[in-house]
């Protein structure tokens, strides 16, 4: 599917006419036609063409995917309970929080802002746009005529929400009994990446191809110390020292806790935390590691640590900072598995090429080095590999797998090294306080857009708003925690809430 823009001339004007065409196979061939027209789009302001797009766009999906939403809802439902986590929406206060933070008189706004949480939990991963699942998962949603453009002001609104939800949550999941430390909140920084659509202009300027697009975005989720996320902060530009001292006054005046401690997981290694009067702990990456004032060859081989969490552990006080370094002594180690699917996918690819080398259809060496390079970098193992492309008019493909470097870049994912403030705190709760907040990490390593608005660039001055983006950030923040509830309590957790 793609929009193509027709220009047509009639008593010496010019009229602009925006179509939505579909291809489609007949016979053999493939065709195309049109499914829509959205007229000439002159008339329409930049925010009317945006509202049209997405509704053609929530009728294409709706027809085109009403089978895969039905299906991927049944295998779901396996997995959670799709009742327990509208009790939870619920019985946590959440519904009437939404609705008096986005002002919703109808009630309408608030059983979009469900659906959307419901699509996190029960399709984290899905294809399809919330336009085209609602009704399933919100039966007061059934019969109403509703749109990725409503869904796109609700959660713009529902951004508002993050100060009065993580109050609330904090509240009534420890009155729950299921948050017991209330004094120690964790600010964790992350780097994360928005996934939205837009319209790309062809270079004709006569086609318009929806196509996803990526933004790097900042993330400042607050959790509590057991590890339950309870509201986040985003921003377009890496957070700046003077934003994390003000988001832990925000924290500080929101929850009341002891301590706020700042988690930084970001990308980006800085030590700008040393300079700030806060309460940090910082995990340093690997191309720092030389720095560090740990052997960490003790660490590796087991010397002179301590066994804490599953893990072999050593720290080193300094005037400045401690550093504690974690390493994982498993021998089926998750990071292990990472690096040998990425290998197992890099030979897959690889594999194909040489025979395609073998059998003549690539005849520059050139283009064999540009190809093996792609793959590689494009499942990180450009250093695991070895090659040889023969000499002259010898063209070939051989490689071997660089073993040593692999074992090295395996130990490296083993280890954690921190640095931290933190010189009244045991080194295990550290430790324990890391561990609980780390799943946080992974799971918001990608925001999507389940609405699926394209945006059009040449009619907009940006990409999609910061509003609307932490709106859907607190909506997979929220659903993050309550999958982790019903994955842990089940239908009990309904029964302590009521409590």
């Amino acid at each position: 599917m793609f929009f193509r823009k027709v220009v047509t001339r009639r008593h010496g004007r010019a009229y602009t006419y925006l179509k939505l065409i579909e291809n489609y196979r007949e016979d053999g061939k493939i065709k195309q036609r049109v499914i829509a027209n959205l007229g000439n789009i002159e008339r329409f302001s930049p925010e009317r063409v945006q509202a049209l797009i997405a509704g053609l766009a929530r009728i294409y999906d709706g027809a085109m995917l009403e089978n895969e939403v039905t299906e991927a809802a049944q295998f779901d439902d396996h997995l959670i309970d799709h009742e327990v986590i509208r009790g939870l929406w619920r019985g946590l206060g959440l519904a009437d929080l939404a609705r008096a933070a986005i002002r919703d008189r109808d009630g309408l706004e608030t059983f979009l802002i469900e659906a959307a949480i419901l699509h996190e939990v029960l399709h984290p991963k899905g294809n399809h746009s919330l336009s085209a699942c609602y009704a399933s998962t919100v039966p007061e949603l059934k019969g109403q005529d509703v749109s990725a453009v409503h869904f796109h002001h609700a959660l713009t609104r529902f951004s508002r929400a993050s100060s009065p939800v993580e109050v609330l949550l904090l509240d009534r999941l420890h009155g729950a009994g299921l948050i017991m430390d209330t004094e120690t909140i964790v600010l964790k920084l992350i780097s994360s990446d928005f996934t939205g659509f837009q319209c790309t202009l062809s270079p004709s300027g006569l086609l318009y191809e929806v196509r996803p697009y990526h933004h790097p975005i900042e993330l400042a989720v607050v959790s509590s110390s057991n590890g339950l996320p309870l509201s986040c902060r985003v921003g377009f530009t890496p957070f700046s020292g003077q934003d994390i001292v003000n988001l832990v006054a925000e924290v500080n005046t929101n929850l009341h806790p002891a301590h706020c401690i700042v988690s930084d997981v970001r990308r980006r290694c800085t030590n700008e935390l040393d300079e700030l009067p806060l309460e940090y702990l910082a995990t340093v990456s690997a191309s720092w590691f030389a720095e560090v004032p740990i052997n960490l060859d003790d660490v590796w081989n087991g010397r002179d640590v301590t066994a804490m969490c599953g893990r072999w552990v050593k720290s080193m006080d300094t005037r400045q900072a401690r550093y504690i370094a974690c390493y994982n002594p498993a021998p089926d180690a998750v990071t292990d598995h990472i690096v040998d699917e990425y290998v197992d996918h890099a030979i897959y690819e690889l594999e194909r090429l040489r025979g395609s080398v073998q059998k003549g259809r690539i005849r520059r060496r050139r283009t064999v080095l540009r190809r093996l390079t792609d793959i590689l970098k494009r499942h990180q193992a450009l250093s695991y590999f070895e090659y040889d492309l023969g000499s002259g008019s010898d063209i070939r493909l051989d490689f071997d797998l660089n073993l040593e470097s692999m074992e090295r870049d395996k130990t490296l994912r083993r280890t954690r090294v921190f640095k931290t403030n933190l010189f009244d705190v045991p080194v295990q709760k550290v430790v324990e306080l890391f561990q609980h907040t780390k799943r946080v990490e992974a799971n918001l390593e990608l925001i999507r857009d389940h609405t699926k608005i394209p945006i059009v660039p040449s009619l907009t001055d940006s990409l999609h708003s910061i509003d609307f983006i932490a709106g859907q950030t607190l909506v997979h923040v929220l659903g993050e925690t309550l999958r982790r509830l019903e994955d842990q309590y089940g239908p009990r957790i309904l029964e302590r809430l009521e409590r």
